[in-house]
């Protein structure tokens, strides 16, 4: 799948994530900024693979009730790849046809988040949230599901790791409530920072 791409919401009529929200709605998606995100069995020599021959860093390692959930980086972001246990699929009412868990997109800020997700509802897109234990350094994010299933997760915020190499411990970081989301959020310190995008937003 194109980065930032999405199957089409009606049939016949192929528009990407950019095309239905970004040209409909005066927003576009925030360049640079996604993540492919693999449901794999992340055994040693997946993990290996990814450190050694692809030169991603690991970043943390999260553990879900059971499942081992690994996070990598290539520069300051907390991640640019997770690796889920396969097994979580079935857990999380995931298609059951695509070994990739979800592919995220960036958008500007939380107020843009709320405002894309409202709009994709209200184009009879299906939204799902799942457990925020399963992305460490994302603070608020949600699940466009397209008809074939794939997951496109659209987020606003990624934790920023500084010359220690080391991320927020999970107790710094915001408690997510997916059953209430707040109207706005008091910015953290790395809150719009990362790689910089040139514009334009509107």
């Amino acid at each position: 799948m194109a980065s930032g791409q999405m199957t089409a919401f009606k049939q016949g009529d192929p528009l990407t994530l950019n095309r239905l929200y970004g040209r409909s709605s005066g927003h576009k998606l925030r360049k640079g900024q996604q993540e492919l995100v693999e449901r794999v069995r992340p055994r040693a020599k997946e993990l290996a693979y990814y450190q050694q021959t692809m030169g991603l860093i690991h970043t943390e390692t999260v553990t879900y009730k059971g499942h081992v959930c690994h996070f990598l980086r290539c520069n300051t972001d907390h991640h640019v790849m997770a690796l889920y246990p396969i097994a979580l699929r079935a857990e999380l009412g995931l298609s059951a046809h695509s070994t990739t868990m979800s592919f995220g997109c960036r958008v500007n800020d939380y107020k843009q988040l709320k405002d894309a997700i409202a709009f994709l509802k209200d184009k009879g897109v299906t939204i799902k949230h799942l457990p925020p234990e399963l992305f460490p350094g994302m603070d608020y994010t949600a699940f466009a599901l397209d008809p074939d299933g794939h997951a496109i997760q659209l987020y606003y915020y990624m934790e920023q790791l500084g010359w220690d190499g080391k991320p927020r411990p999970a107790s710094q970081r915001r408690k997510i409530d997916n059953a209430k989301w707040p109207e706005r959020l008091d910015p953290m310190s790395d809150t719009l920072m990362g790689e910089t995008y040139l514009g334009p937003w509107g």
